[in-house]
């Protein structure tokens, strides 16, 4: 029907065409069956309706403004020619049947109200809408480098595949998204759950995915390749995301209820991130980086190279392996989840707010340096690296330590309150001349303690030597109750008072020196080495003999030598120096000196 500038209405429903053909404005045709489309003009708008199959006759094509097409009985509707041009809206009625459309225009394809059982489109131009769109089965839209918009709350997908350059996708409830490629970024919104079909991936710039209801967003192909930033809104609902792209991912801004992300490249962000329950971050062998000030997190586990996580406020760190070292930061308090551990090289943990850090998985396996900051916070760390913990600065208000491997430092400890170091068996080296230790609690093998100043000693353990030194101050016990057992030799060196005088002492071999006096007592025998006492000695052997090892020299300043034991006194040739030999006494009468001066 050759018709030029006038409409044709050719809509009788009883209508049996084979292939029609025509050429007018409006221009309507129905049949009571199948309908076979061939060139067609309309430039006034294209109906077409049929009881069943549309399709484009071969070598067919329709040039419309508007396009309506309805079929009955769940018939299909193809108009595939190459050279179709639809300059206007398009809707389409087909029941549970497919509409497959090909739109060469280069301008857009507007998609009005559709509704079909499955959609496919193949567009030159940008895709957009301005009706609602169902589509219970698959949508495939396919425009090459033009943007794809169908972002109307009312859109009701089944699952939705498309390649375009920005690809916008809205459904009201759950969304599957397919096989999509966006090469100017994809943004993703549901009223309900988002997955990923089966063997489906993402490969775009930027993705935004925001679901509503709390509903979970889980896009876990796994050649899935997001390039750019990723932001994500689930409410209460989970974000799970898998990423190879090699590079990096990107999390921009990300408030969900849990966030899981498997990465093949570095992890970084550029946003703030708000997880109050679980954040899961695995990037084998890359680097991990979410240290925004912003960040609130519930749990992190991670496992990557060089680890960094910081929280506004408290962090719960859960498992975390991190091959090149773990970085800790917060604004409250730094705790270890049940059964959580963590493996890294070096460790950095900072709390602000004298907030404490509290790592205390059992299998923790730290190998490198270790660094604090708390302020007047505690910081509490488990070691189960059989080898040793390096303390690097750490400066913290108390500090504990259960080590595994030997103890030892490579910067100064700064600890004003009570240092407690357990490292069973093992040495422990804390001999910085710059430390600042407060209380020091240990037990270990050799143990080495040394402070800038008085250094106060609580229970102390030392089945291989005890080495102790105040720099500039005293050496003394925090307490009457504190005891000091000591297997081997005692050194001592101070500027100030050496006072080791609690009841339960076992000091071991006892070498002194020291510009003021010194106070020792033990409960059992007291046996001493070299020793030097500026202001007096004084000695005491609760239950036992205090004796001096041959070849050794004491050495005392002051006014008295007073030793005080149940039993004897033992002495060699060289008690030397100012002091008398008057109050030299022990409980039975009995004293053997070979020379007093």
């Amino acid at each position: 029907v050759n018709a030029s500038g006038k409409d044709i209405t050719l809509a009788n429903a009883g209508n049996n065409f084979g292939t029609v053909n025509a050429n007018g404005a409006v221009v309507s045709i129905r049949d009571t069956d199948a309908l076979v489309v061939g060139n067609v003009t309309a430039t006034g708008g294209l109906t077409l309706q049929a009881g069943g199959d549309i399709t484009t006759g071969s070598n067919a094509n329709i040039t419309t403004t508007t396009l309506s097409v309805t079929t009955t009985g769940d018939a299909n509707a193809t108009l595939s020619g190459s050279a179709n041009d639809i300059s206007g809206v398009v809707t389409a009625s087909t029941g549970a049947g497919s509409f497959t459309l090909v739109n060469a225009n280069a301008t857009a394809t507007d998609l009005g109200t559709v509704s079909v059982g499955n959609l496919t489109l193949t567009a030159s131009g940008n895709v957009t809408q301005s009706g609602v769109l169902t589509v219970p089965g698959t949508t495939a839209v396919n425009a090459s480098g033009k943007d794809i918009t169908l972002a109307n709350a009312g859109n009701n997908f089944g699952t939705v595949n498309a390649n375009g350059a920005v690809v916008s996708i809205r459904d009201t409830d759950a969304l599957v998204v397919g096989n999509v490629t966006a090469t100017g970024g994809l943004t993703l919104q549901a009223g309900g759950d988002i997955t990923t079909g089966s063997n489906a991936n993402i490969t775009t710039t930027t993705l935004s995915v925001t679901t509503t209801g709390d509903a979970n967003a889980t896009l876990s192909g796994s050649a899935n390749d997001i390039s750019g930033v990723v932001t994500a809104s689930t409410g209460a609902g989970s974000f799970t995301l898998v990423n190879a792209n090699a590079t990096a991912t990107d999390l921009g801004t990300v408030s969900v209820g849990n966030l899981t992300l498997t990465a093949s490249g570095n992890v970084t962000q550029s946003g703030v991130l708000t997880v109050p329950g679980t954040a899961t971050v695995n990037a084998s062998g890359k680097d991990i980086t979410l240290a925004n000030a912003g960040n609130n997190f519930g749990t992190v586990n991670a496992n990557g190279a060089v680890v960094s996580i910081r929280d506004t406020d408290a962090l719960v760190v859960g498992n975390v392996t991190a091959t090149g070292g773990l970085t800790l930061q917060a604004g409250g308090d730094i705790t270890t989840g049940s059964n959580a551990n963590i493996t890294t090289t070096t460790l950095s943990v900072t709390t602000t707010g004298d907030a404490n850090a509290t790592l205390s998985g059992s299998a923790n396996d730290i190998s490198g340096v270790v660094t604090a900051s708390t302020g007047a916070g505690s910081f509490t760390l488990v070691n189960a690296n059989a080898t040793a913990t390096d303390l690097g600065t750490v400066s913290v208000g108390n500090l504990t330590l259960t080590a595994s491997g030997n103890v030892t430092q490579s910067g100064v400890l700064t600890v004003p309150g009570t240092t407690t170091v357990n490292a069973s068996g093992k040495d422990i080296t804390l001999a910085n001349p710059a430390n600042e230790l407060g209380t020091v609690v240990a037990n270990g093998a050799a143990v080495s303690l040394r402070d800038a100043s008085d250094l106060i000693l609580g229970n102390v353990t030392a089945t291989g030597g005890l080495t102790l030194v105040a720099v500039a101050g005293n050496v003394t016990q925090a307490t009457a109750d504190d005891r000091l057992t000591v297997t081997g030799t005692t050194p001592v060196t101070a500027t100030a008072n050496i006072t080791l005088t609690s009841a339960a002492n076992e000091l071991g071999t006892v070498l002194a020196s020291t510009a003021g006096a010194v106070a020792l007592l033990d409960a059992s025998n007291l046996a001493l080495g070299n020793m030097t006492a500026g202001n007096g000695l004084t000695l005491t052997a609760t239950a036992g003999n205090v004796s001096q090892v041959a070849g050794t020299r004491l050495l005392v300043t002051g006014t008295t030598t007073t030793v005080v034991t149940q039993t004897e006194i033992w002495a060699s040739d060289n008690l030397d120096g100012s002091a008398t030999c008057a109050a030299i006494t022990t409980e039975t009468g009995q004293f053997f000196p070979t020379t007093c001066e």
